[in-house]
């Protein structure tokens, strides 16, 4: 199966583009809000919409909102490959770190790419604050984080 994933700045997705990604992220019960992301990384199978990942951008850290994938296209890769395009950006971007907050059961998936769990005090205090503002069953989330200077 070929997907394309494609990374767009906020800025430049239309109204009806950004409603979409809401939607589709709600599906997943994922908080909708994408209005800190600089870009919204999209996976698609020919028109249709498979995955979706936002970057949140603060100073020298990435925060990943949202990422979701349809149920139907699961354990293909896309997930994966959306998380390595945001780390791509990432190094082109020269911040220090990629943070992620996500349940346990999804700790296994990041550790293949290269995300370690820590202490979720030792995540930068406007990561911090931005997610207890989007959903509070982040309270219940493990902190995970990526050093872009690390060799992939």
């Amino acid at each position: 199966m070929d997907f394309q994933i494609e990374s767009v700045l906020r800025e430049k997705i239309s109204r009806r583009e950004l409603k979409a990604f809401r939607e589709f992220v709600m599906r997943g019960n994922l908080h909708p809000n994408f209005q800190r992301c600089r870009y919204i990384l999209k996976a698609s199978v020919g028109e249709r919409l498979v995955g979706v990942l936002g970057i949140e951008f603060w100073g020298n850290y990435i925060s990943l909102r949202a990422l979701f994938v349809d149920k139907e296209f699961r354990k293909r890769g896309i997930g994966g490959a959306l998380v390595k395009k945001a780390q791509e950006i990432a190094r082109k971007e020269g911040v220090q770190s990629i943070f992620s907050y996500t349940l346990f059961w999804n700790n296994r998936f990041y550790g293949k790419l290269g995300f370690v769990r820590v202490n979720v005090h030792s995540v930068p205090w406007d990561i911090q604050q931005c997610v207890k503002y989007h959903h509070p069953h982040y309270r219940s989330c493990c902190a995970l984080e990526w050093k872009c200077a690390q060799t992939q």
